[in-house]
């Protein structure tokens, strides 16, 4: 072992480890191989391949490298709340598993989190039964990060005191940013159909004091949340 390699904490050997061998994984390199030849075939086919070969391939490897450093670092955070069990069954593997694909396709900081979150979650005690969890995993795969964003926003909102006279000095549009009205508008709807929302999509105003906007999250958001959301130290 060189003194480098002597420095590393346990998490940074695990990545490495990890990155190495998705790097010679032989049916991963087959796929980039042949694809490379059929773009190659296009007039602008030297661009893209350099765009798939150099940009994308090192975006993604350093996006699932950071994603599995933080993970890590997080499990030796709270390792003695490990159930270590959990860890040798097929469920783990394939929510392990699916949690690392999606680091690999999405770039977007809300999904990445919710990844974080279920990867480790998993791996606890929990009242989330199997069927549960892979299904909050689906819907995280399907999500776009405006649907996260919208049910983080209303989660605060729960936590405000609603109906006084002190306003909370921020709205839901806050937290959303500048999206557009139609696509906030669907994005509502398509919650209340998955029951995350106890309340018709077009009377959610989005400009509106968060003191006025809360108690509309269903149980099973809240389950959802509780699963998509990092633990604590304590």
């Amino acid at each position: 072992m060189t003194n480098n390699e002597g420095k590393k904490t346990k998490a940074e050997i695990v990545v490495q480890s990890l990155q190495e061998k998705l790097k010679n994984n032989p049916g991963v390199q087959n796929h980039w191989k042949v694809l490379k030849a059929i773009v190659s075939e296009l007039p602008v086919g030297g661009a893209l391949v350099y765009l798939l070969d150099e940009h994308l391939t090192a975006k993604r490897e350093e996006r699932v490298g950071q994603f599995m450093q933080d993970v890590f670092l997080k499990i030796i955070e709270i390792e003695n709340r490990i159930d270590q069990e959990k860890l040798k069954t097929d469920h783990y593997a394939f929510i392990a598993e699916e949690c690392m694909r999606g680091a690999a396709r999405n770039s977007q900081k809300e999904k990445l989190e919710c990844y974080k979150a279920i990867f480790v979650n998993a791996a606890l005690p929990s009242d989330c039964s199997n069927d549960e969890q892979e299904y909050f995993l689906n819907l995280v795969n399907t999500f776009s990060p405006v649907h996260i964003k919208l049910i983080a926003a209303l989660n605060e909102a729960r936590k405000i005191p609603q109906g006084g006279q002190r306003e909370y000095g921020s709205t839901l549009r806050n937290y959303l940013g500048r999206e557009n009205s139609e696509i906030l508008g669907s994005v509502t709807a398509e919650l209340y159909q998955l029951q995350f929302t106890n309340t018709q999509p077009g009377s959610i105003p989005y400009d509106a004091d968060l003191s006025r906007v809360g108690g509309r999250l269903a149980p099973v958001a809240m389950k959802f949340i509780d699963f998509c959301t990092l633990p604590t130290t304590s």
